[in-house]
């Protein structure tokens, strides 16, 4: 698995992905990764518990995640386990951050020769549950890059409420909830995130169908319903909407 992790990691190079250069083992054994210092913090320290966060700071590191998965599904490399822990925010300099999407350990390989399928055990969740796609729940060898994207809508949905789509006493009662309920709509929550509800709707639907398809198509909606917030927030004199993507 340590070897695979590697192996999947050095071929994905984008800004938004951490870099391995280099892995193996010592001669005692034991195994080695060499990989990109990163200075800054993970997406979960960055957050502050039932704090929201704007758009103008949460859609462009949602953005970057989008960019770094656009290219690992084309390279065949489903992530599987995206949660705040393995997003990580390097300050750019300018006053933003920059996100690098950490631990493809779990990641399924889609080849002509069954990827990771037969490496699975059924049975085994893999995955952390408050972030799990309806699909990976109920089979964790079934997921496509469709259920990537469950998992950013799930971060995405987190950083503007500042809520848990699914709150839950414990993880069995989350997963149930994952399958049988849907989300409190954000406007709901926060007036100013009118315009995304659309978005969420699509982003958060329990049939991978009602989902984006794709990473760049979800991304490409991204940057429309920001500049749609933009505009709403120039007209009410607000600054809650207004996104700049890079």
């Amino acid at each position: 698995r340590f070897a695979r992790e590697a192996a999947i990691a050095a071929k994905i190079t984008s800004p938004h992905v951490v870099r391995t250069f280099d892995f193996g083992t010592l001669d005692d054994g034991t195994p080695y990764l060499v990989m990109e210092l990163l200075q800054g913090m993970p997406l979960s320290r960055f957050r502050k518990p039932k704090e929201a966060v704007p758009p103008s700071v949460a859609a462009p590191i949602v953005y970057g995640i989008l960019q770094a998965l656009a290219l690992a599904h084309a390279r065949g490399v489903i992530h599987r386990d995206l949660k705040p822990d393995n997003l990580f925010l390097v300050p750019d300099g300018r006053g933003s951050h920059i996100v690098k999407v950490l631990d493809f350990g779990i990641a399924k390989l889609m080849d002509g020769l069954g990827g990771m399928g037969s490496k699975t055990k059924t049975g085994v969740l893999l995955g952390t549950p408050a972030y799990m796609s309806p699909e990976q729940i109920k089979n964790s060898k079934a997921v496509d890059p469709r259920s990537d994207l469950w998992s950013v809508g799930i971060v995405f949905y987190e950083l503007v409420t500042g809520r848990e789509p699914f709150p839950a006493d414990n993880e069995f009662t989350r997963l149930t909830a994952v399958l049988t309920q849907d989300i409190v709509p954000v406007a709901q929550i926060i007036p100013q995130l009118g315009a995304w509800t659309p978005f969420f709707q699509r982003a958060l639907s329990k049939d991978p169908a009602g989902r984006f398809q794709s990473a760049m198509e979800m991304s490409q909606a991204l940057s429309v319903t920001a500049s749609q917030g933009q505009k709403s927030a120039s007209a009410q004199g607000r600054e809650w909407g207004t996104v700049a993507l890079q």
